[in-house]
């Protein structure tokens, strides 16, 4: 009914509106408002801290999935046609300009490590975004 597809549309519009505050937050706490650092730079190694069983970073790489699980889901609600490696290479852009950022202005290491589990967060959003179109769809039809 027509009811139902304003209510999608506030919700959706909702949504939006949680999103891009939820970007904004993101950028502000990785980079605004986090303190200039000295030992700012660039961190090429990949797994670095994970080999040495070191528990900071893995609880680290567990946070940078986390982060951007949000991201993947939401980016796949508001594409026309979702696809993994569109997903992908937001997340990847996104990280990457939140990590240059850090670079640039001193405010933390440039590390592949958190564009890899962003990526990875980024991709769990996607699938958690299938699953989630896969169970509501015959919740829809039923309500037509």
């Amino acid at each position: 009914s027509s009811r139902n597809g304003v209510i999608r549309i506030q919700l959706r519009r909702l949504l939006k509106v949680m999103f891009v505050e939820y970007l904004f937050l993101l950028f502000c706490s990785t980079v605004i408002f986090r303190e200039e650092s000295a030992h700012a730079g660039v961190k090429y190694v990949l797994f670095a801290g994970y080999l040495n069983r070191n528990m900071h970073a893995l609880m680290d790489a567990l946070l940078n999935v986390a982060i951007f699980i949000p991201i993947g889901f939401c980016s796949s609600v508001f594409l026309r046609f979702p696809k993994w490696l569109k997903i992908l290479l937001l997340c990847i852009s996104l990280s990457c300009t939140i990590e240059l950022s850090q670079f640039i202005l001193s405010r933390g290491w440039c590390d592949t490590n958190d564009v890899m589990n962003n990526a990875i967060g980024g991709l769990i959003g996607y699938w958690a975004y299938l699953l989630w179109r896969k169970a509501i769809r015959p919740i829809v039809r039923i309500s037509r």
